[in-house]
């Protein structure tokens, strides 16, 4: 988001913040994690909502093909010469045959997407964690132990890197 501050200027804010005592420096972490939240929400929600839209659309692109294709065979079949019994029996044998592939249409389109997906999702939580990490060296306001701490913690993967739980 080219509106939202950067790392540098979220440390000079905070810097002023612990030099007035707005702030104690023992809550860096802390105060680092809730400032940089909603930036790390927001992008979070626009990630899953590009890979929601992306899905959407491999997946009706790929019912799309099968419907099309369910229409030209259903049209052969009116135009055949058979009885009403027969035509009856080939249009329930084509929908037998089009519920398998529209199953299988479906799972093949996302199955591909599920690993890029996730993929997407793990370098979202690496970058957001090095922005933590690199706004508290910034700040140079907390003990090697700690940092390495929070890197302990951010390896767990999902879990709220600042957070005691």
């Amino acid at each position: 988001d080219p509106l939202a501050p950067s790392l540098d200027d979220i440390a000079i804010v905070l810097e002023e913040a612990f030099s007035q005592g707005i702030v104690p420096s023992h809550e860096t972490g802390r105060a680092v994690e809730t400032i940089l939240q909603r930036r790390h929400a927001l992008e979070a929600a626009k990630l899953r909502a590009e890979q929601f839209h992306e899905r959407s659309t491999i997946i009706a692109d790929a019912l799309n093909k099968i419907l099309d294709e369910k229409a030209h065979k259903r049209a052969e079949i009116l135009a055949r010469d058979m009885s009403q019994e027969e035509k009856t029996a080939a249009f329930e044998d084509l929908e037998g045959e089009f519920l398998v592939k529209q199953k299988t249409a479906q799972f093949e389109a996302v199955a591909t997407l599920d690993d890029d997906h996730l993929a997407a999702e793990a370098e979202l939580r690496r970058n957001q964690t090095s922005q933590v990490f690199e706004l508290i060296r910034k700040l140079d306001a907390v003990p090697t132990q700690v940092v390495q701490s929070l890197a302990a913690k951010s390896e767990l993967g999902g879990m709220s890197v600042l957070s005691n739980d």
